[in-house]
């Protein structure tokens, strides 16, 4: 480059109102044009110099890409965390919904299910199946495990095992009581 100034033209119309100068100008985040004062910063009137106007003009149109950039930018997240908002809780509903799907399906675990989902969608996968266990609660254990008793309840082998041995221990009671 030579030396010489770029000139940048801003958009608008200035003009001199009893001498001021004045900048019709639609800046950038509004909705129509309008009539602008060119004062410096601090004074109270529009200033009489061109060069001065120019400046203030360049200031004012700089400011406003800034804010209405920054608007923008504000606005873009504030969408794309609403979007992101609702697809995570979607998701959160669809999982609820699983869960509560597998909780109504008594005697099955939740890897049954998802075996038996991995096995619908085509895969060769193949697992043993689980249920839990009246007494204790704990789940995935394997069905051939379970041993139903009397009451019609499902107990894993250490429950059973456990109430093998209460019952032992009150048998010879039973037996005394029994004499």
């Amino acid at each position: 480059m030579n030396g010489q100034p770029l000139k940048v033209s801003l958009p608008g119309a200035a003009y001199q109102r009893g001498q001021r100068w004045w900048w019709r100008v639609k800046l950038p985040g509004e909705d129509k044009p309008r009539a602008r004062a060119l004062k410096p910063e601090g004074q109270k009137a529009a200033t009489k110099d061109l060069q001065t106007a120019a400046k203030v003009a360049f200031k004012l149109w700089e400011r406003a890409v800034e804010e209405e950039a920054q608007r923008r930018v504000r606005i873009d997240a504030d969408e794309k965390i609403s979007r992101l908002k609702a697809k995570f809780l979607q998701k959160m509903h669809d999982v609820s919904q699983l869960v509560n799907g597998l909780a109504d399906k008594e005697g099955t675990g939740v890897q049954e299910r998802v075996d038996g989902n991995v096995l619908a969608a085509g895969s060769s996968y193949e697992t043993e199946e689980t249920g839990i266990c009246d007494c204790c609660g704990t789940r995935d254990v394997p069905v051939t495990s379970l041993q139903a008793i009397d009451s019609g309840q499902s107990l894993c082998p250490d429950c059973l095992t456990a109430l093998r041995e209460a019952a032992g221990s009150n048998a010879p009671h039973e037996a005394e009581h029994t004499r």
